[in-house]
């Protein structure tokens, strides 16, 4: 059976016949997630000051129940914590601050995540999150693109594009895992928070490592 199509019902947008051409704006794309990411520490920066700082340090709240004294990042003792726990001398209920918190016990210093760790702030930068997940992801998958292009044009060499190829997938993977540092509390699960975090570490030095070789190649 045959098809027939008719006249088109509205004027063609499409000038000197019927070619587009599509700029991408890779660097660009790096740009705005790096501006994302900058935003959102400053951000969680001015949460954590003004609304998680003064709840921690205060400890559980008046008329908590002894049998809740222990709830949520309050869970800590001296007596049965880690060897860090036991320089901080806390008991359950009790607050802390930077100085004593979950990621200095467990490794002695803290990073930028403690400024999230903690509602409210976990939860409204958790919001604000997927801005510099998704433009990181998506510089990465344009990057791809345009190493595939210049791979066409003979501007790199086969092992490289081979390399890209298997590398992007695997880096947006590890991007996109980075949320869970918003699942896995550090005050619950400690080990799995800073995986997630671990995993970001992986991508970013992945894509300097990848952009340098290219720079070096072509």
């Amino acid at each position: 059976m045959a098809i027939i199509f008719g006249r088109p019902k509205y004027p063609s947008s499409a000038e000197g016949g019927s070619s587009y051409s599509i700029t991408l704006p890779v660097e660009r794309m790096r740009l705005i997630a790096y501006f994302f990411f900058v935003t959102l520490c400053g951000f969680a920066l001015i949460l954590f000051n003004t609304l998680v700082l003064p709840r921690i340090e205060a400890g559980a709240p008046d008329g908590t129940p002894t049998e809740e004294m222990g709830c949520g990042p309050f869970n800590r003792d001296v007596e049965n914590g880690s060897n860090g726990m036991k320089d901080f001398g806390l008991h359950f209920g009790e607050g802390f601050n930077l100085e004593n918190s979950h990621l200095t016990e467990l490794f002695g210093f803290v990073n930028v995540c403690v400024l999230w760790d903690y509602t409210p702030a976990r939860e409204i930068v958790a919001m604000y999150f997927p801005l510099f997940e998704y433009s990181l992801a998506g510089y990465v998958a344009l990057d791809l693109i345009y190493v595939t292009l210049s791979h066409k044009r003979g501007e790199i060499p086969d092992w490289y594009f081979s390399l890209v190829k298997i590398v992007s997938p695997f880096t947006i993977l590890l991007i996109a895992w980075f949320r869970m540092i918003f699942v896995m509390i550090a005050y619950t699960n400690p080990q799995e928070h800073s995986l997630a975090f671990l995993g970001m570490q992986t991508a970013l030095v992945s894509v300097v490592i990848m952009n340098s070789l290219f720079v070096i190649l072509s």
